[in-house]
């Protein structure tokens, strides 16, 4: 109901008399993240934010477990900075242990194309390795999904321990291990795609907004057309998001602590009891100096 009110009035304030899907789409953003809010970021931290989302939608463009990209940003949303949004097509009730690989590989994406790009990293990650911590946990713990305890469950719905404390070390290296092997898929994948990774990050920071067919455009080495002045209007016939959107933000810093919020990525559950993860998490980059 709020995002049907939040599209109408959207489309209201456009004068329109009924919603189109830009209305939705725009509606479905703000929910994640907040209406657009305009920052001055240096061109530096710029080029980080860009690189950082542009590594996510890389990683899932190029694995087949990962739902389509549907739209990369670095238009600042509330505290967010930057955003990945990918697209799950299908109505799924279960999740499949490739699955869930490609989604920590995603999520580290963009702390590899930091290093790749700038050897170096920044902050922007921090809610990414919480992310794949927790899914990790999640596979070892409750899903049977490691080499050790593929037949056990450790841990039960609430994610209460079930078992001594003397299987904490073996369940620590099993969790590391399935780390490990994401970061080598998604450093794998952008170390073969670092032309593109580089070539992209300068197309996000000309345009700030790719969607999809330009995303895929780029990935397949086409030039896109100049960029139209009036995008929000021209774009009107972009297919809207779904509730099924999985996101990945980089947010200013804060040194407040702040409860996840309760929008449809579920932050505080990343897997649910089928095996869905939920997609968002919030990078977090330090503000401008």
């Amino acid at each position: 109901a709020n995002l049907v009110n939040e599209a109408a009035l959207l489309a209201a304030r456009h004068g329109r008399e009924s919603i189109i899907d830009l209305d939705v789409d725009e509606a479905i953003m703000r929910v994640i993240a907040g209406p657009q809010k305009n920052r001055l970021i240096a061109d530096q931290e710029k080029r980080i934010i860009a690189a950082h989302e542009i590594g996510h939608a890389i990683v899932a463009h190029e694995l087949p477990e990962s739902e389509p990209v549907h739209k990369v940003t670095i238009i600042g949303r509330g505290r967010a900075l930057g955003l990945m949004v990918s697209l799950q097509e299908d109505d799924k009730h279960l999740r499949s242990r490739d699955e869930l690989m490609a989604d920590m590989a995603v999520a580290l994406g963009g702390r590899i194309a930091e290093e790749l790009m700038f050897d170096s990293v920044t902050t922007g990650a921090e809610n990414d390795l919480e992310r794949v911590n927790q899914v990790a946990q999640s596979m070892v713990l409750r899903f049977g999904m490691s080499d050790s305890f593929a037949t056990r469950a450790l841990a039960d719905t609430d994610r209460s321990w079930v078992h001594s404390d003397t299987y904490a070390t073996r369940v620590d290296t099993e969790i590391d291990q399935l780390v490990e092997r994401a970061r080598d898929i998604a450093t794998s994948v952008l170390e073969r795609s670092r032309d593109r990774l580089e070539a992209m990050t300068d197309v996000l920071i000309e345009r700030e907004t790719l969607e999809r067919h330009e995303f895929e455009a780029v990935m397949r080495g086409e030039t896109l057309p100049a960029p139209v002045v009036e995008a929000e209007e021209e774009s009107a016939d972009e297919s809207p998001l779904q509730e099924t959107a999985s996101v990945s933000v980089m947010t200013e810093q804060s040194v407040v602590e702040t409860e996840p919020t309760p929008d449809m990525t579920d932050r505080a559950a990343p897997v649910d009891t089928d095996g869905h993860v939920a997609g968002a998490d919030d990078d977090q980059l330090p503000a401008a100096a």
